[in-house]
């Protein structure tokens, strides 16, 4: 005789062991659903795939950040410079408030009806030439800076031209406001090579983080800098004694 007890106990493992059947099967149909893997020579390519990923992925982890940077930024189809730019401690940043319409870079500062200027602008054009200018100036005076010209590609009908671009391109029309009876071709490329663009901003927030962050990308510089705005006079409030990691701001002053 078997008691209710063991009946149950009975019933219990009879359960189980169904369970344990289903189970089995059902791995047995996923097994014999699941595609059967790709032979040695079907894996070659793909290998090779993850072979030079690897390869990649390991040349960002071993370079020196500065290094890193410029590999990432070659491989985005960015601007990749041509030498060391770790030497520069001071960043110079000019933000950008306008786009060049035209073509003619030599003329464009007579030109304020070819740049792209909304109606509060108008009367702002020749600051923002002087904020080019001086910018420029403060770059020659300090041969351990950097000099971004900051702005984003902000007029719709302008296309993909950057406030940046057409600050960068004005000056260099201009032989970078250096008098070429007193400065050799040499001289005014090697400021040239310290000027860049931050093409991206959109506000003067942005011109400020995107040009630290820009200026940190190029030369991996200490985080520590001092913010030094440029005042309406055309020369620096209280110009103080530069720091490694300074940031200038030539903009309107608020």
């Amino acid at each position: 005789m078997i008691s209710k007890r063991g009946e149950l106990r009975v019933i219990l493992l009879l359960m189980i062991a169904m369970g344990l059947g289903w189970l089995l099967i059902l791995a047995r149909i996923a097994d014999s659903m699941s595609p059967e893997p790709p032979s040695a020579a079907d894996q070659g390519p793909l290998n090779h795939e993850k072979e030079r990923i690897k390869d990649k992925l390991s040349s960002f982890s071993e370079a020196p950040a500065s290094r890193s940077w410029r590999l990432m930024e070659k491989s985005l189809g960015g601007y990749v410079p041509t030498s060391d730019w770790s030497n520069l401690t001071h960043l110079i940043m000019v933000a950008g408030h306008t786009v060049y319409m035209g073509t003619d870079f030599t003329n464009a500062g007579s030109q304020g009806d070819r740049w792209f200027l909304y109606d509060y602008q108008r009367d702002q054009f020749d600051w923002f030439l002087q904020h080019i200018t001086a910018g420029v100036k403060l770059a020659h005076e300090d041969p351990a800076s950097l000099l971004l010209f900051s702005g984003g590609a902000t007029r719709i009908l302008a296309g993909p031209r950057t406030e940046a671009q057409s600050y960068w391109l004005y000056a260099d029309a201009q032989d970078w406001f250096l008098d070429t009876s007193k400065y050799t071709r040499v001289q005014i490329e090697a400021l040239k090579h310290r000027v860049h663009t931050e093409d991206f901003a959109r506000d003067s927030f942005e011109n400020l983080l995107f040009s630290i962050c820009r200026f940190r990308q190029l030369t991996d510089p200490p985080l520590p800098f001092y913010l030094a705005p440029f005042a309406e006079s055309g020369q620096l409030e209280n110009e103080p004694k530069q720091a490694k990691g300074d940031v200038v701001l030539v903009s309107e002053a608020d």
